[in-house]
């Protein structure tokens, strides 16, 4: 899929518990590559999707280069650090809502 949607600028997969539920480094890479082929990606929502570890630092870093994101929340990505959190929103001046519950308590999250 990557590269097939240039124009997309919102893309909502909350509460997506099962998307990378193989948890592989492949997931990943395959996941990052399509994120980094979405060039008007205004808002992301992984919202308790990424507590499987789909999402992670290298990823956070892919969308530091995305120039329209304004939203983006990844509730429960348990493999973001903070530090990865607070440079990501320090480089983005275009960011207006920046949402992320790391709660390793959640129900379909577990301590990574």
């Amino acid at each position: 899929m990557t590269g097939l949607f240039p124009e997309l600028r919102i893309l909502e997969l909350a509460s997506i518990p099962r998307m990378f539920e193989g948890n592989s480094r492949l997931d990943r890479i395959v996941f990052n590559a399509f994120l980094s082929s979405l060039p008007s990606l205004e808002k992301l929502d992984l919202d308790e999707t990424c507590g499987a570890g789909g999402f992670d630092d290298d990823t956070l870093q892919i969308l530091a280069n995305a120039s329209c994101l304004t939203h983006l929340n990844i509730g429960f990505a348990g493999r973001v650090s903070p530090e990865a959190m607070v440079q990501f929103i320090r480089n983005r001046p275009t960011l207006r809502v920046f949402e992320a519950n790391v709660s390793f308590y959640h129900l379909d999250c577990t301590n990574r």
